[in-house]
């Protein structure tokens, strides 16, 4: 399989001021040297609390943010350090698609203007005719009436104005989405319409996600894979179904024994003690010791790594087998 994007021991830092004109030098590590693959045509799941880089790593990758040290590859090419018309080409072939569908729209313009200025901005279509005529494919795509296309995104449903929001990613044809909790803003019969929608649109147009969400039963949902991701690192990733039926790191099964289950015995029920720690702490060893069941003297001095537990599957967790057979 073909791997189409690769994160090699990315990492964030955002600078903690203290006063607008004064900085103290303390820094936030929002990603911790993430490491990780997206084969082409697959859907990766990022789960993890609010708070542990998800949403940090997906705007990297889309280089809406500038990384402070490691690589992003992209179709074999390093796109970390890209600027000016070479970054521009990339932005087309890598699109986001924002949690708030109304603050992610500019309300000054119709939605015919908003999804036309991606168009005019790398040169698809030619004039005003062939853009609007892009546009309402686009309207008719995701499920809009034509008559949309002069209206304003106030005018819109939530659901509506998410659809809006995919159409402006798709407007550019994107190989490479950014699903940034695109349906955590949404009622539940409206998230399993814009499930639907974004699943035919992957095998409609041969995309690729990166999907970002908190919610476990939409990751099981949609992703072939699965990324756990605790405080900025990566703390389990393996095949959807294999992480959902056989968890090895003590903080996936935290959270994987939250989720209601309906019609099966419930999952026995891990409720995480202690204090999270701050993401501008440095802490010595595990960063999930300090809340983690099977903690030992180990994980307060050696940070445990990355490591095969079977094919694909991946843990950071210095008993991880022991949390499998107990």
């Amino acid at each position: 399989m073909e791997t189409f994007l690769e994160t090699r021991a990315l990492s964030k830092d955002f600078e903690l001021d203290d006063q607008w004109w004064w900085s103290s030098g303390e820094k936030i590590k929002a990603l911790k040297g993430v490491s990780l693959k997206i084969v082409r045509g697959e859907t990766l799941g990022l789960v993890g609390e609010s708070g542990c880089g998800k949403s940090t790593l997906g705007r990297c990758v889309a280089r809406l943010v500038k990384p402070s040290s490691g690589q992003i590859f992209f179709d074999g090419r390093d796109i970390s350090q890209l600027r000016g018309k070479d970054l521009l080409g990339i932005r087309k072939r890598i699109q986001i698609i924002f949690q708030d569908p109304y603050g992610s729209l500019n309300p000054r313009m119709t939605v015919g203007e908003i999804l036309s200025e991606g168009m005019q901005i790398h040169g698809l279509g030619r004039d005003r005719h062939e853009w609007k005529t892009r546009v309402l494919r686009l309207l008719d795509r995701v499920g809009l009436r034509n008559d949309s296309f002069h209206r304003m995104p106030h005018e819109f449903s939530g659901g509506q104005r998410q659809r809006i929001g995919i159409a402006r990613a798709l407007s550019v044809e994107p190989e490479f989405i950014v699903c940034d909790e695109a349906v955590s803003a949404l009622d539940v019969s409206i998230q399993a319409q814009i499930l639907n929608l974004l699943m035919d649109l992957q095998k409609e147009l041969q995309l690729t996600y990166l999907f970002i969400s908190h919610d476990l039963s939409v990751i099981r949902h949609v992703s072939d894979r699965i990324v756990v991701m605790y405080l900025g690192s990566v703390v389990e990733t393996g095949l959807a179904q294999e992480v959902f039926e056989s968890p090895m790191h003590p903080y996936t099964e935290a959270l994987l024994s939250a989720i209601p289950r309906v019609g099966t015995a419930p999952r026995k029920r891990i409720r995480l003690t202690g204090e999270l720690p701050s993401a501008s702490a440095k802490i010595s060893g595990c960063t999930f010791r300090t809340r983690c069941p099977i903690a030992q003297d180990r994980c307060r001095t050696s940070d445990p790594l990355l490591q095969e537990h079977g094919k694909g599957h991946q843990v950071a967790c210095h008993f991880a087998k022991l949390e499998l057979n107990k």
